[in-house]
């Protein structure tokens, strides 16, 4: 007989189960078997998080590590991936993506309790938005953002109880979220919803503001900014410049090599890719692979990354594809991305409102204790909030703009499904002789990974800084430019 699980982690696995157990009864839901070590190897993977928050907490009680003084946290904004989705690219056949989806049923109950609160628009959010069964959460997105919700509640359980004490106490008022207007990522809100509050929320209904995707993404379409659209095109176009000969070839040659394998075996539905109008990346566009009759386009670096995860992990490649093209298209993808991204300017024109706010935030939750405070404005559309979790649903796309606004170190994998970053805000007591002072710090974490930080870092903090103080980062916010 195996013996009893320790207490913190039996609260893990009946937290993981939740969406199981009352799913299950529905007869309409049903979760297919693991296809291959990708998806079977999934739980372990959410295993090994959950353990690793448990480990690197493992020190209890409201300790800062350190700090040399105690530290109480104040705030968490915790922004994910959405989980587990089919491909925005339409992809033949049509029906099996679809039998990946949760049932009405499911949907249904799931979104008992919320409520998606929306502006005015034209209807068309974004051209990775997805249609039909495309660009949809699965079943085992679903899964993976109640595993999610359930690690953050076992995390703040044995490490922060009264900081959970005082969101469960006043939900209304202690918790806010924001999502794009995106099915995948409303969904996945709502799945960590589900995994953060097994038994709900009372009669307290859960506002999930969707009124403003293009400051949560660093590709609105369109640009939010002439000069974002104008600096990404300069900036292609200098790679491109740089890269004339062999190097930039060989990439050139990779793209339509993959494309063509895709092409080959009838994978890509092109006449509705290209009806829909498909396209998304920053410095990408629909007409980068050439004309819009081509019957065999070259795709986008975007779209071929998404298009290769999605079928690898169902095993689903074409047979002549190569597994080496299909890492060095993944690898490219990122490091585009990234180096995108990491222009200074580029970076500010794409996340600056998005990053303000957030810092904003945790000055509000500061204020109410007497903290620093950010200037008026330059936070977009955004309502400032001192909630002490602050939950956005989001994109792989926007976790990258965040790594690369906030100069924080790159992480050694591209953020997969269902990852959360995160901001946390800490009161800490350290004594100046024997006059104990107050001040405020801000550790930023992907995964459950600490990350170095190079914003108000000096000569002898090249790598950065694990542990911010906000009067930095409330310095360099108000140095962004607004816009206007």
């Amino acid at each position: 007989m195996s013996a009893p699980l320790p207490p913190q982690l039996r609260k893990m696995t009946i937290g993981s189960n939740i969406l199981h157990y009352y799913l299950l009864a529905i007869p309409a839901f049903s979760i297919p078997a693991p296809t291959n070590r990708h998806t079977r190897g999934y739980s372990a993977h959410l295993s090994n998080r959950v353990l690793n928050h448990a480990i690197s907490a493992r020190g209890g009680g409201s300790d800062v590590e350190g700090f040399g003084g105690r530290g109480k946290l104040v705030q968490v904004q915790l922004v994910h991936r959405h989980g587990d989705r089919t491909p925005i690219t339409p992809l033949n056949p049509e029906a099996y993506w679809a039998s990946l989806l949760p049932s009405d049923a499911v949907l249904t109950k799931i979104a008992t309790g919320t409520a998606v609160v929306r502006g005015t628009s034209d209807g068309k959010i974004h051209g990775a938005a997805g249609f039909g069964p495309y660009g949809k959460l699965t079943q085992l997105g679903l899964l993976q953002m109640v595993e999610l919700g359930s690690s953050l509640r076992a995390e703040l359980e044995e490490t922060q109880p009264d900081f959970l004490r005082t969101v469960d106490g006043d939900v209304k008022r202690n918790l806010r979220v924001v999502t794009t207007d995106m099915a995948r990522t409303i969904l996945s809100a709502r799945g960590f919803l589900a995994g953060m509050f097994p038994d709900g929320t009372g009669k307290v209904e859960v506002r999930m503001d969707a009124r403003h995707t293009p400051y949560l993404i660093p590709d609105p379409q369109p640009r939010r900014l002439e000069e974002q659209a104008v600096l990404e095109a300069a900036i292609v176009r200098r790679w491109e410049a740089e890269g004339a000969g062999e190097n930039s070839e060989k990439t050139e040659d990779l793209r339509a090599r993959v494309s063509d394998a895709l092409h080959d075996h009838s994978i890509v539905d092109v006449e509705t890719m290209l009806s829909a109008g498909i396209s998304f990346g920053v410095g990408e566009d629909l007409s980068d692979g050439g004309s819009v009759d081509d019957p065999r386009p070259v795709l986008q670096w975007g779209q071929l990354s998404e298009i290769l995860k999605c079928l690898q992990v169902r095993d689903r490649l074409p047979p002549s594809l190569a597994m080496a093209d299909a890492d060095a298209v993944k690898a490219h993808t990122g490091g585009r991305w990234f180096r995108l991204l990491r222009h200074e300017r580029l970076s500010e024109l794409a996340m600056g409102p998005m990053v303000r706010w957030m810092v904003a935030n945790a000055c509000a939750a500061a204020r109410v204790a007497g903290g620093p405070c950010l200037d008026d404005g330059g936070c977009g559309p955004f309502e400032t909030s001192p909630a002490p979790l602050q939950q956005v649903s989001a994109h792989d796309s926007t976790l990258i703009g965040l790594l690369c606004a906030f100069r924080l170190e790159t992480p050694s994998e591209w953020p997969p499904y269902a990852s959360a970053w995160r901001m946390d805000l800490h009161r800490r007591v350290v004594r100046a002789g024997d006059v104990p002072c107050e001040d405020y710090v801000v550790r930023f974490s992907l995964n459950g990974k600490t990350l170095r930080c190079s914003i108000g870092a000096d000569g002898e903090d090249v790598r950065g800084r694990e542990h911010i103080p906000l009067d930095d980062l409330k310095d360099w916010a108000n140095s962004l430019r607004k816009e206007t």
